[in-house]
Order: C-alpha cells, then sequence, then structure tokens
C-alpha cells in the first residue's frame, strides 16, 4: 500500500525557512491583508507567499516560525538617523536647533572613537531591529578619529541591518574646527571609503553627503555632489531644517535652500535631502521637476521646535517622501512605528483635517 501522505513530502521542495499562518500584510494597496498565509525563504530571498495549507504541502523547511496570530509585513526603512547619536540619548532635551549641537552633540563626539562608533551603532542598529526596522540611512560627520565611519559600517555588517551610509562633511564656520575638513580631504575620504564598503555583503550602499547648506561651502557641496555623480552613487544633504536657514540663504545669496541648491546644479533624482520643513510653494515645485526626494524627521522637527514640513503638499505634487526617526539626540528613540504614528497625527492636527495620511499612506 503507497503512503501518499510520505510520497508527497519526500516531492516538496526544501527551503531554509518558513514562516507558517501569518496575516501577511503585502502592502499592494489599501485593507490587503491576506489571512492564513506563509512565507517561503531561501538563500536571503522570499520563494514564494501563498496559503499556508498549500505551502505546506509544497515546501519542507530546515526552520520553521510559527506565526498563528502574528502579522508578517515588509521590512521598515528608516530613511534619515545618526547611529553614534545613541551616546547622546537624552542630552539635547530644551533645546532649539541654534544651541542644540553645543549642548548635546560637540561635547561627547569629541571622544567618538572607531570603538565608540562601533558599539554606539551596535546597540542602535539591535533597536531598530528589534521594533522592524531592515534598512536604515545612516548620515555620520565625526571624522577626526580615523576610522570612525568604518565602525559604523563594521557594526552594520555584524548586527545583519541594510544600510545607506552617508559620509557628512563639513567646512563652514558654523561648526567647531575640530570637526572641519577641507574639500579636499571629504572627496579624498569619501573616495576611499565607497570604494571599500559600497556594495559590502550586498547590504552596504556608501554616498557622499554635504552635511547642510549652512555646515558646508558651495565648493564643499559641489565636490561632493561631482564624487557621487563620478561614483554612480547617490547624494544626501540636510536641507531647510530650520526657519533661518534658507532665510539667511536668501539674504546672502539671493536663493532659499532649495533654490540655491538647484541653482548649483544640486538636484535630481539621485538626490535625498533630509528635514525639508521650510519650503515655499516654487521650491516644492522644483524638488518634484528635478525628482529630488525628501525624508520627513516628524519627531526630531517637534522636539526641536523646527516647524512642521509641508508632506501632503508634497505628496500632492508627486515628491517621494520617506520617513526617519533622525539621531537620539532629537528623538530619543529609533522605533518607525512611532515615526509613523507621530506622522499621521502632527499632519491631521497642524491641517485640521482627519483625513490626511491615513494608516496606509
Amino acid at each position: 500500500m503507497v503512503n501518499l501522505e510520505s510520497e508527497n513530502r519526500d516531492h516538496r521542495e526544501t527551503v531554509d525557512l518558513l514562516i507558517a499562518d501569518a496575516t501577511v500584510l503585502p502592502m499592494h494597496g489599501p485593507h490587503q491583508e491576506l489571512p492564513h498565509c506563509s512565507i517561503a525563504i531561501s538563500a536571503g530571498a522570499i520563494v514564494e507567499v501563498g496559503p499556508h495549507e498549500e505551502l505546506r504541502r509544497r515546501y519542507v523547511s530546515s526552520r520553521t516560525i510559527d506565526a498563528t496570530g502574528l502579522l508578517a509585513m515588509p521590512g521598515l526603512i528608516n530613511g534619515h538617523g545618526h547611529l553614534f547619536q545613541v551616546m547622546c540619548r537624552g542630552l539635547g532635551d530644551g533645546c532649539d536647533l541654534s544651541n542644540w549641537a553645543a549642548a548635546a552633540i560637540w561635547p561627547i563626539a569629541r571622544q567618538m572613537d572607531r570603538t565608540a562608533c562601533e558599539v554606539a551603532a551596535t546597540l542602535a542598529c539591535v533597536e531598530m531591529i528589534e521594533s522592524g526596522t531592515t534598512t536604515v540611512a545612516d548620515s555620520h560627520y565625526l571624522h577626526a578619529y580615523p576610522g570612525a565611519q568604518e565602525g559604523i559600517a563594521q557594526a552594520c555588517i555584524t548586527t545583519g541591518i541594510r544600510a545607506i551610509l552617508s559620509r557628512a562633511a563639513m567646512d563652514t564656520q558654523a561648526v567647531p574646527e575640530f570637526f572641519r575638513e577641507s574639500v579636499e580631504q571629504a572627496v579624498s575620504a569619501t573616495s576611499r571609503f565607497i570604494a571599500a564598503w559600497n556594495g559590502r555583503q550586498n547590504r552596504i550602499m556608501v554616498r557622499p553627503e554635504a552635511m547642510s547648506e549652512v555646515a558646508a561651502s558651495p565648493q564643499m557641496i559641489l565636490g561632493l555632489r561631482a564624487l557621487s555623480r563620478e561614483a554612480g552613487v547617490g547624494f544626501h544633504m540636510h536641507a531647510a531644517e530650520e526657519r533661518s536657514r534658507p532665510e539667511r540663504l536668501e539674504r546672502e545669496m539671493g536663493h532659499r535652500t532649495i533654490s540655491y541648491l538647484d541653482s548649483i546644479g544640486v538636484l535630481g533624482p539621485d538626490v535625498v535631502l533630509a528635514h525639508c520643513v521650510w519650503l515655499s510653494d516654487a521650491e516644492i515645485m522644483t524638488l518634484a521637476g528635478t525628482g529630488t526626494s525628501v525624508i520627513h524627521n516628524p519627531v526630531s522637527n517637534q522636539f526641536l521646535a523646527d516647524g512642521v514640513a509641508p508632506v501632503p503638499m508634497l505628496l500632492a505634487k508627486s515628491v517621494k517622501v520617506g520617513l526617519g526617526s533622525d539621531g537620539a539626540a532629537s528623538n530619543d528613540s529609533a522605533d518607525m512605528f512611532e515615526i509613523m504614528k507621530s506622522t499621521a497625527l502632527l499632519h491631521k492636527i497642524s491641517s485640521m483635517r482627519c483625513d490626511v495620511l491615513g494608516a496606509d499612506e
């Protein structure tokens, strides 16, 4: 007598992992939860998602996670942060952006060598992984000690998170001399970092970053932007985070932040700008026309009383907007579920509309 169940098992495909009997949230559209589904995974890639009973008949796994009663969804992406700032958690309370760095960042930052940066980044990555984040975009601007940025990168490799690592450079009197670099130093060091780490284990991407419109000179911005194009990688900046910054640029150069960056040829679809709180209508159209993306940091912007970024207007003009936690010194957390909740609530109350930025969006 043939044992059909045994024969069926023998013909099942072997996979590394089966996440069994979950409610799957595929993010294909609103309210498309798929109950009693399983996910077959091999070699780090999803092989199939389908009804639990069907996949149980077709696959045998080396490891099975019983996800009954649990939700399975894509990993979250933290679009902007500063991993080293775990060491600065709680120090920025009561400060606005004009005095926050002096109170919360610069004193500790002077001690952040490679070991300290690696330990801090490890703690930050574990916190994010435990709350569902699988990718982080980090902006690191402490380069006084050799290998500090490499410590950040190694922490990302060790913890298993995916990372977009921006080597941010500063050269103006807006920052202490201890943290400044020349344009030549920044371009050369960033080029070496790209060569050594970009593509590492298929989980690390490296990008140049000119820190901000006030911390980086036009020469620094243009030098690093040229490197990003030459290396075929993206480009990052902080932009229009504080009200005074675009106003100052307008007085000194005749341009607000976004129009200034556009006038010197920086913007484009490979550019990601963090914050973008203070934008004119014309600048929103410029972002849309150039394909430049924005990362919204709602908790940090509230923490520092920066203002409310015009996210609904950006989305209405088809600007790509992601979410970020920013650093622990202006958030105290890297939990992206908290960021999503804060985003929804902030824009509902600021617009006085309950239908703005619903859960699915």
